[in-house]
């Protein structure tokens, strides 16, 4: 199960972001902690849905048998590899956009934890991925009974393409 352990950053999208895209008035209490807990990690989340991705810079966690893929896509930094609460030596190799993690003098069924950093910050957030967020918490600020396979969300998918994890996995 990924967990994760400290975002790193900020949110890839800024409140005073949302409030430009969504014409809010920003001065509004209830209306500013829905932009804050619900639309921005709400569009977040659905994009990491779409895409197979971590897309939020931290660092998280995931319990996976040695050859085996981590489940989400975007993996910058394998910071650790323990089996039985023990380090391990490890190969990481990247196979169709997924870390796959191979550890050293392990049986191929032990369970290994591994800890490893992943995602976007604000910063380096790619255009399209930004341009995707904004337009769907547009769509979600106006019509808060969408989901993830709503058209309006899904025909804008071309935007997630390069960050998008094959399946099958």
């Amino acid at each position: 199960m990924l967990r994760l352990i400290e975002p790193v950053g900020d949110e890839l999208i800024s409140f005073d972001e949302v409030v430009v895209q969504v014409k809010a008035d920003g001065d509004i209490d209830e209306e500013n902690t829905y932009i804050e807990q619900v639309l921005i990690p709400g569009a977040r989340g659905i994009a990491e849905e779409i895409t197979g991705s971590i897309l939020r810079k931290g660092i998280y966690k995931e319990t996976i048998v040695s050859g085996k893929s981590l489940s989400k896509g975007n993996i910058t930094k394998i910071e650790s590899v323990l089996s039985g609460g023990v380090p391990v030596a490890f190969q990481h190799h990247m196979v169709a956009k997924r870390s796959v993690i191979i550890a050293e003098q392990v049986s191929s069924a032990s369970l290994l934890d591994v800890q490893f950093e992943a995602g976007f910050d604000r910063e380096t957030c790619p255009a399209q991925l930004r341009s995707w967020l904004l337009m769907v918490i547009g769509f979600m600020y106006k019509d808060r009974d969408l989901t993830s396979k709503d058209t309006k969300i899904r025909n804008l998918d071309f935007l997630l393409s390069s960050f998008t994890v094959p399946s099958g996995f």
